[in-house]
Order: structure tokens, then C-alpha cells, then sequence
């Protein structure tokens, strides 16, 4: 490999790096936002758990 390819190649993963990061950062953001979701929709789940729980009670 020649000096100047090896530059090339140095500057283009220099290049990338930045936009791995992004990739990443964006990646966890969406997880993190997922997630958040998720514990929403489980609290939902319960509160609906918990209204038939109660409204069998009351019927029986």
C-alpha cells in the first residue's frame, strides 16, 4: 500500500468516526425512547389488570 493510500484510507475512517458516533447516539436515543414506551404501555396493562380485578369483585 502506498504513503498516499494509506492517507486516504486514515482520512476516510476519520471521516466515519463522527457519523458511527451519530449512528450511536441516535441508536440509544431511540432505545431510551423505546423503553419509555414500553414502561408507559405496562403501566396501562395494569391499570386495565386492576379495573377487571375490580369489576369481578363487585359483580360477584
Amino acid at each position: 500500500m502506498t504513503t498516499t493510500a494509506k492517507k486516504k484510507t486514515a482520512t476516510k475512517v476519520r471521516e466515519r468516526a463522527p457519523r458511527k458516533a451519530d449512528r450511536e447516539q441516535r441508536i440509544l436515543e431511540t432505545l431510551e425512547s423505546i423503553e419509555g414506551l414500553l414502561g408507559r404501555l405496562i403501566d396501562k396493562v395494569e391499570d386495565v389488570e386492576r379495573a377487571i380485578d375490580f369489576q369481578t369483585t363487585m359483580t360477584q
